[in-house]
């Protein structure tokens, strides 16, 4: 097995290696947040590396959204899509998950340290329902 990235030298990169993302993949972690962040570098994973064809090349990510095609994702952050994963039940539309993104930080630096800590907290504390 190849030797895990962490996950914040790839997760502000719109462009991230494939291979760190492959890593992350192969990996077996079964906490909630741990899902959600594979989730999302799943997406990712996919919009890098599946074919389009020659129509949905010419697609917007709006169109690509709405017939689910991973491609629509290639242009955004690990961390964006970890919030589409964590919202995707309230989200219809590729306009919805838009509205997220003006809401995003630099988290390059510092998501790792406190916010990645901040989410393990609040899911080893929420209430099951």
């Amino acid at each position: 097995m190849t030797e895990l990235v962490p996950w914040a030298t790839y997760a502000g990169t719109p462009d991230p290696d494939i291979n760190d993302l492959k890593s992350a993949l192969d990996r077996e972690d079964t906490s909630q947040l741990a899902h959600r962040k594979i989730e999302a570098i799943r997406l990712k994973y996919q919009s890098m590396t599946t074919p389009a064809t020659t129509i949905e090349k010419t697609m917007s990510p709006s169109q690509l959204f709405a017939i689910g095609h991973p491609l629509w994702a290639r242009t955004h952050t690990i961390i964006e899509l970890c919030d589409y994963v964590r919202y995707k039940k309230y989200i219809k539309t590729y306009e919805d998950f838009q509205t997220f993104l003006p809401f995003q930080f630099d988290f390059t630096s510092m998501y790792p340290k406190s916010m990645m800590e901040l989410d393990e907290l609040r899911d080893e504390t929420a209430p099951t329902i």
